[in-house]
């Protein structure tokens, strides 16, 4: 049986995979997005629902279109040249997203491997890696995110 994960986070680790697998990144060929580990696809969760709220909190519309808000906000903050900004209909949640993660290239450098259950996970010795995976996926409430907009 396979697990349930959210669309918002399939749609972002689809979106990484896209955008990471081939001749430079052979042990991500083949990979889905039920190869990624629990509490990974809970940190992904956790900052895109973060987002959706952050959106709502603020009074910005998210509208529905065919392209996901999962993998915008992966291509948006990792400098694919793809993203929110990139369509007329969801153009105004580039900065928005920009403001509510603090960094505009957030996901840039994110390094994915397989850890020690065969899982895929961020790329940290084991040690550190749930400390790294929360700096990854979170925003932290001081930010000037939560701050009301002027």
């Amino acid at each position: 049986m396979k697990k349930t994960i959210p669309q918002d986070a399939a749609d972002f680790i689809v979106a990484y995979l896209f955008a990471n697998e081939g001749e430079d990144r052979p042990e991500l060929v083949g990979k889905s997005i039920y190869d990624f580990s629990p509490a990974f696809v809970a940190g992904v969760e956790s900052f895109c629902s973060g987002f959706r709220e952050f959106c709502e909190w603020r009074g910005v519309e998210i509208p529905h279109t065919e392209r996901s808000l999962g993998g915008n906000v992966y291509f948006s903050l990792s400098g694919h040249g793809v993203g929110f900004w990139d369509d007329s209909e969801t153009a105004h949640l580039q900065p928005e997203l920009v403001e509510y993660s603090g960094n505009k290239y957030r996901f840039e450098s994110m390094e994915i491997c397989e850890n020690e259950a065969g899982e895929l996970d961020l790329g940290y010795i084991p040690s550190k890696i749930e400390s790294y995976r929360e700096k990854q996926f979170t925003v932290a409430p001081w930010s000037s995110a939560f701050l009301p907009k002027i």
